[in-house]
């Protein structure tokens, strides 16, 4: 869905907030979807401080993509 709004973004008259924006949400879904592999890896070794790091960096990406978005609103 990111990818498709960076292109639509890209593609069309939008302004460079609208292309920021797509691209920082971008940015945070592939990376929250990398951390995915390792989070698990680190629940199944039991590894609590490397999950903890993990989880807290994934929050992290979804709420700064979330506020991204939310500011977007009120900026346009």
């Amino acid at each position: 869905m990111a990818a498709g709004m960076l292109a639509a973004s890209i593609l069309g008259d939008a302004g460079p907030v609208a292309i920021g924006v797509s691209a920082i949400t971008l940015v945070c879904a592939v990376v929250c979807n990398s951390l995915v592999p390792a989070t698990n890896r680190a629940t199944d070794t039991g590894n609590q401080s490397l999950f903890n790091r993990l989880h807290h960096a994934s929050v992290a990406l979804t709420l700064i993509a979330l506020l991204v978005n939310l500011c977007w609103v009120f900026v346009s």
